[in-house]
């Protein structure tokens, strides 16, 4: 939970996904992003408007590895790529000369960077080299060969005489742009490096690298002069202020702002919901602005509210699922960050973190007492938790691929699993042994649902590709077998709940046709629920509370007053409506 809101001052929606470049005019009205959906995008930073689109008619412009756009002197230039690079006047809306090495049609771009003035190209490549262009003559001048792995990473110093490069070898280096020799080799990342920023005096270099770590060169000594800590994963993009002063970087989690006196990070932006693919100072340092694959732009006053950035309580990584104890005073969320934890709707504080698990977790159920929890992870173990003292009471490794549905029968005694190997097993819930396994034919099958009927004598599954599946647990065979477009033609919008009870009426035999496998339901409209796409919080049937892109869930749960939303940043954020006034 978090005291207030953070210190972006606006989100730029209107690309459809991945925003992976952004840039600001040397004057600082305009704000260029591209996208490798939708093409490149200038916008009005003070009103949020999108001014013009431009976009090649043959999606030439779209790369999401190479969609780059940079705004030298007075005119923005935008670079795409589809087997070949276009560069693009967008004042004039007007493609240059396509820059293609005519001698290697192979050559394929995984990163593109222009000078500061617009006068060169470096176009890094997939086979592990970099091509530098002319730009006025459309000619390939020199090529820069020395990694050994994808160059995915690329900077031109401020006074352009230098170019910098990481590469998945895990080595940055140094080139003189008129010699085209390395000069310098940088090789104490750990990891893949994902991006590299120069300082603007030239004299230091900044890389990211795949394991979240920032490293600090010196270009006269050649070493490494700080390693700054904080991102759990891939570093996207860095960017220095004009100044020097601070240090923005971009990761999978969050922004993060750097004190480059101190090294110290002072402040975590937070805000997109999913990675930041890109970030940008404007010219006098006072906003910054970001680019994400979640399709948003967004821009920044990192001065402000500092202290209310930073996360208190919630996962690192993307919440799975969201789960409501049975009598809904308590709410559990699993992530991808191996966690699971447990929060009191009345005080909104995580109570319990359930710690155990290697990798992601998928799946939760609680038990229908309530003093358990039972949850399934990506590599197929399943583990049973008392929710009092958070101690793992049991680990079952059962499946060979993710255990992504898991429920308890009514009586408390079995437990089902449902996995991604096509298999349904039955478990003892006091001895923790399997009692016996349901064979589906989908072999790869992605279970959205699982349940059991109030007697216990049946399961019944949903699917991904909407196969229902009802099983006879005393004659452990499928009795039941359709699918079911259209009784679950709504359930890509349901909340888990909403669609265990869809699944649960459905093998009591209620609102269903068993002759003809027709759907009697009508979409229930009372309560709170999410609109298709969970871009508003509805109540019966009608949006009410529209939520800001990065607090669109992944993961969501409603109860009678209470909306649970699960965000891909890590975040979870309870919502609590009047007893009295639903609409508020």
């Amino acid at each position: 939970m978090e005291d207030s809101w953070s210190s972006c001052v606006q989100t730029l929606e209107g690309h459809g996904w991945g925003v992976s470049s952004v840039c600001w005019s040397p004057d600082g009205s305009r704000i260029a992003s591209a996208s490798s959906t939708s093409g490149i995008k200038i916008w009005d930073p003070v009103t949020g408007q999108c001014i013009s689109t431009h976009a090649d008619p043959k999606n030439e412009v779209r790369s999401y590895w190479a969609g780059s756009v940079i705004w030298p002197k007075d005119t923005p230039v935008g670079f795409g790529e589809r087997g070949e690079i276009k560069v693009w006047d967008l004042m004039i809306d007007k493609c240059i000369p396509t820059l293609e090495d005519q001698n290697d049609h192979n050559f394929l771009a995984a990163s593109v960077s222009g000078s500061q003035n617009g006068s060169r190209i470096a176009m890094a490549s997939k086979d592990a080299s970099i091509r530098i262009w002319n730009t006025t003559t459309c000619q390939c001048i020199s090529t820069l060969s020395g990694h050994s792995d994808f160059v995915g990473a690329g900077a031109w110093s401020p006074n352009g005489r230098l170019f910098a490069s990481g590469s998945d070898d895990r080595t940055v280096k140094i080139w003189d742009a008129v010699t085209c020799q390395c000069i310098l080799t940088f090789d104490g990342n750990r990891s893949w490096v994902g991006s590299v920023a120069w300082s603007q005096d030239g004299a230091l270099l900044a890389s990211g690298s795949a394991n979240g770590k920032v490293l600090i060169w010196d270009l006269e000594t050649g070493q490494s002069i700080s390693a700054l800590n904080g991102h759990a994963d891939w570093v996207y993009s860095l960017d220095w202020s004009q100044n020097g002063s601070r240090l923005a970087s971009a990761s999978t989690d969050y922004i993060k702002i750097w004190d480059m006196t101190t090294y110290q990070c002072i402040s975590t932006l937070c805000g997109h919901g999913d990675a930041i693919l890109s970030v940008a100072w404007s010219h006098d340092g006072a906003w910054l602005a970001s680019g994400s694959s979640d399709g948003t732009v967004k821009i920044w006053e990192p001065g402000v509210a500092q202290q209310s950035l930073s996360r208190l309580e919630g996962h690192t990584e993307l919440v799975t699922r969201l789960i409501l104890s049975p009598n809904e005073a308590k709410l559990a969320s699993a992530s991808l960050d191996t966690y699971i934890k447990i929060w009191d709707l009345g005080t909104g504080k995580c109570t319990v973190t359930l710690s155990g698990h290697t990798d992601g977790v998928y799946s939760l159920a609680w038990s229908p007492n309530g003093t358990q929890i039972s949850s399934g992870s990506r590599h197929g173990s399943l583990k049973i938790w008392n929710t009092i003292t958070g101690e793992c009471i049991s680990t079952l490794k059962c499946h060979d691929g993710i255990l992504n549905e898991v429920a308890w029968s009514p009586d408390n005694a079995r437990l089902a699993t449902a996995s991604s190997d096509g298999l349904i097993t039955v478990w003892d819930s006091k001895t923790y042994q399997c009692m016996f396994t349901l064979k589906d034919d989908e072999s790869k099958a992605w279970y959205q649902a699982l349940v059991w009927s109030q007697d216990g004598g049946r399961i019944a599954t949903v699917s991904l590709s909407r196969f229902v599946k009802i099983w006879d647990t005393a004659r452990k065979d499928r009795v039941v077998s359709f699918k079911g477009d259209e009784i679950f033609a709504y359930f890509g919008t349901w909340t888990p709940e909403r669609l265990q009870a869809r699944l649960r009426a459905l093998l009591e035999m209620r609102d269903y046709d068993p002759e003809t496998h027709e759907s009697l339901f009508i979409p229930e409209t009372a309560g709170y629920d999410f609109d298709e796409g969970y871009k508003w919080i509805t109540y019966s049937g009608k949006p009410f509370l529209r939520l800001p892109t990065e607090y669109q869930p992944n993961a969501a749960a409603v109860g009678k007053n209470f909306a649970g939303i699960g965000c891909h940043s890590g975040r979870v954020l309870l919502l609590q409506f009047s007893d009295v006034n639903p609409l508020i």
